[in-house]
């Protein structure tokens, strides 16, 4: 009969191989990072005098009617909530910012938009709105509705930038999306808001044949709205000018109805605005919290080296 070999014995404890301290994996730590640049802050004192004017035009207690179309997350609204609170702070102004319609084709922004904007009106198609019959097809009212052609202030628009995008095909406008600033440049000129703006990536300005589609949508645009706005292009617009660590450049046209703001003034303020960005004062890694991270888990591992010459 075969001997059974007997239990391994264990090494004593000073043969027993060194234990290497455990490193945490990144997503182990509970991190906080700082606070929102005070852009709002910032934005009110940088155009201390333009509010002050607009205060004495529509008195101390004005109401925002907002548009928004391809609206995401619907961050205009948010933005305007934060500057109504500067600005009570600091003019004394009740100013609300209310969103009267939104529209976008994916149901998470939708149900975001909802949940937190809240809407009077939803359009899950910009292709769903009748500019003859100015009716547009609400699917929270579940009928359609009234497309406005008066009362709306501020109409913002950021259509799809995939034809445009360094991420995307870039097909401009041969890609089937593109078709949508088409349709949001006729809201426009249906609704006639006080003010629009629309936003895209920077390639839209940018061909290799001389003939950019930004130039090809602003002749529409132009042909569309005749002499009923000012406009201005603002070309490089970025997050790191109201102190958010990041590059993101953009660029976007800003219209304004000729029989409300002048051309010069117009200019005057965003041309402020430029000259004077609010300094950034966070890194990217303080900013999102992780500092912490970065040096339990890069430094120590020895991963990503290049992180310790920034």
């Amino acid at each position: 009969m075969m001997k059974r070999p007997s239990a391994c014995k264990r090494p004593s404890a000073s043969h027993a191989p060194e234990k290497r301290p455990r490193i945490a994996d990144p997503w182990h730590y509970v991190v906080r990072g700082s606070e929102h640049p005070d852009w709002a802050q910032h934005f009110v004192d940088t155009l201390h005098a333009p509010f002050l004017n607009l205060k004495q035009k529509l008195g101390a207690d004005p109401r925002i009617t907002m548009w928004s179309d391809c609206a995401g997350k619907c961050t205009e609204k948010y933005a305007g909530d934060l500057l109504a609170v500067e600005l009570m702070k600091k003019l004394d102004m009740d100013v609300r910012f209310e969103l009267y319609g939104a529209s976008d084709a994916a149901a998470h922004c939708k149900e975001f938009v909802k949940r937190n904007c809240e809407p009077t009106h939803f359009n899950d198609n910009v292709f769903q709105r009748g500019f003859d019959a100015d009716r547009f097809d609400c699917s929270m009212c579940r009928k359609k509705c009234v497309l406005p052609t008066a009362g709306i202030d501020i109409y913002w628009c950021c259509f799809p930038c995939g034809p445009w995008s360094k991420r995307g095909k870039r097909l401009g406008l041969n890609d089937r999306n593109a078709g949508v600033c088409w349709q949001t440049i006729k809201t426009i000129k249906h609704m006639v808001p006080v003010m629009f703006v629309m936003e895209n990536v920077v390639e839209i300005g940018s061909s290799s044949d001389g003939v950019d589609d930004l130039t090809t949508i602003k002749s529409f645009m132009d042909d569309q709205l005749g002499d009923k706005y000012n406009s201005i292009t603002i070309n490089g617009i970025s997050p790191i000018h109201h102190g958010y660590p990041t590059e993101k450049k953009r660029v976007i046209v800003v219209g304004a109805r000729t029989d409300q703001v002048d051309a010069a003034t117009l200019s005057r303020v965003f041309t402020k605005l430029i000259e004077v960005p609010m300094p950034v004062v966070d890194t990217y890694w303080t900013f999102l919290g992780c500092q912490s991270v970065r040096h339990a888990y890069f430094d120590k591992v020895g991963l990503c080296q290049n992180l310790k010459q920034q």
